[in-house]
């Protein structure tokens, strides 16, 4: 508990890489993680499962001003995992290069604030942001790009009312690719608003898919 990790430089420097983390917090409370660079490589033919920030059971927490970087498949620069509830996620720099990637992602973690990051994502099926069965989360004035084949900027999805009440609001979103979504809503997401976006979709896709 009450833990701050500062000014550090952390490279996970294997080609092939895989199930690695850089850092890794879970059953705590009160994590600042802050002005941070962390570069995360990792396979690209094959899942590789890595992660730089991985919080797990980590209540109040902050991630702000990292520069976290990702080049294997299926990596995860930020994963805010179950019950890491009220985490705020601002003022970060993250870029990932291969597909099946989330920029940030929250997985039954509710109340986060992900605010006034830069987040560019490259790859088929990545997302940039995913909010997978969470709610009560804000996101709120982030730029985002992301360019790829069947992807989102912000993906949201839920089933039987966990993923409610989300805000997405005043951010920046453009998407690059077939069947690529500035805002992609799935199954059975209810009371979100969405609100003061710029979205940008160039390829086919819609600015707001709702399925």
């Amino acid at each position: 508990n009450y833990t701050t990790i500062k000014n550090c430089s952390i490279f996970q420097g294997r080609a092939n890489a895989a199930n690695s983390y850089g850092i890794y917090f879970t059953n705590g409370y009160n994590l600042s993680i802050e002005n941070n660079s962390l570069s995360m490589q990792g396979v690209t033919n094959a899942n590789s499962n890595n992660f730089g920030i991985y919080l797990n059971n980590q209540k109040v927490s902050k991630i702000s001003n990292n520069n976290i970087t990702s080049s294997g498949r299926a990596a995860y620069p930020i994963y805010i995992y179950t019950k890491s509830n009220s985490t705020n996620v601002s003022f970060n720099m993250i870029s990932t290069s291969a597909a099946y990637t989330n920029g940030i992602y929250t997985y039954s973690a509710d109340e986060n604030a992900i605010h006034m990051n830069n987040i560019s994502t490259t790859g088929a099926n990545s997302n940039s942001i995913n909010i997978y069965y969470s709610i009560r989360n804000n996101i709120t004035s982030n730029n985002v790009s992301n360019t790829g084949n069947t992807a989102a900027a912000v993906y949201v999805r839920g089933d039987l009312g966990t993923a409610n009440s989300n805000r997405i609001e005043e951010n920046f979103l453009q998407t690059r690719g077939t069947n690529s979504y500035p805002v992609y809503l799935y199954l059975q997401v209810m009371s979100n608003i969405i609100r003061n976006n710029t979205l940008n979709s160039y390829g086919t896709g819609a600015g707001i898919y709702l399925q």
